[in-house]
């Protein structure tokens, strides 16, 4: 039986519907011979009214729910670190990081892989090298790194012709944990490229709309942009159901090489008219 942990902040509903696809593909046995161990949360009740609404249907459920506030632990010393790392000072938060992780694995139960599906902030050093923690990031595992709505703004500036999304084992470097799964996707051709199109032609206009789009971080509106994100989403919640379900069958374990689920993948993903797929909330990290 694969023990299975679920991490969320809870930020927005977006984020109990996929905790909810987990549980329910679990439920169905289309992940199989596994069970949730817990769902943690790093927030408590009364910080939040969406939390708390979220966190209430939790309950009803038979997965032990644990929350453990990251803002009441040690409130002024996180905000003092917080503060430091704004200035490229680390050293502190890293501190911090530990010692709320010190206390979450005193709290947790052990389990074979952990889903950390919205808050990879807190996982310091203790926890990334005590449990088997895996994490989203919207691209293919040669890259690019970093934050959603600037991995695709790379893709454009380097005209790139494919991107994907993986599953990544936590480490202590951000995005650098080895790969565990992974599915592509073309980003040229028919649905794409009068999109790519109406980008500048001009080199200095194209450096200055990646600019003014990285400012406008994920509220930006540009139509290239939002059409790779889409594609991108459509794949996170099935790349995920069937990354726990690869663990459950023993087709991956820890230190292997990176699973190719493309094929798979692309078998879940069900077009709409025009060629759209179907929209889905993004969940906030």
């Amino acid at each position: 039986m694969t023990k299975i942990g679920i991490f969320s902040t809870f930020i927005e509903p977006a984020a109990l519907e996929l905790v909810q696809t987990v549980q329910n593909a679990v439920r169905s046995g289309d992940i199989p011979n596994t069970e949730i161990s817990f769902i943690f949360s790093n927030r408590e009740r009364g910080e939040s009214q969406i939390t708390d609404g979220i966190l209430d249907q939790l309950s009803h459920s038979s997965i032990p729910l644990i929350c453990f506030s990251a803002r009441k632990f040690k409130p002024e010393t996180r905000i003092k670190a917080k503060k430091e790392e704004e200035q490229k000072n680390v050293s502190s938060i890293q501190e911090w990081r530990n010692e709320f992780g010190a206390e979450l694995l005193k709290r947790l139960p052990a389990t074979d892989i952990d889903l950390a599906l919205g808050d990879l902030y807190i996982w310091g050093d203790n926890l990334c090298e005590q449990r088997n923690g895996i994490n989203l990031h919207p691209a293919l595992p040669t890259g690019p790194k970093g934050e959603w709505y600037k991995v695709i703004w790379e893709l454009i500036q380097n005209k790139a012709t494919e991107t994907g999304v993986m599953m990544h084992k936590i480490t202590k470097k951000l995005d650098e944990g080895p790969p565990v799964t992974s599915c592509r996707f073309g980003i040229q051709g028919y649905q794409f490229d009068s999109l790519w199109n109406q980008l500048p032609q001009d080199d200095a206009q194209l450096k200055e709309l990646i600019e003014q789009g990285l400012s406008e971080k994920e509220k930006t509106q540009h139509p290239l942009h939002r059409r790779i994100r889409q594609y991108g989403l459509t794949r996170e919640f099935p790349l995920i159901i069937q990354t726990a379900k690869s663990f459950a069958q023993g087709e991956i374990r820890f230190g292997e090489n990176c699973l190719d689920l493309t094929k798979q993948i692309d078998e879940l993903v069900v077009p709409l008219l025009e060629g759209r797929f179907s929209p889905r909330k993004e969940v906030k990290v």
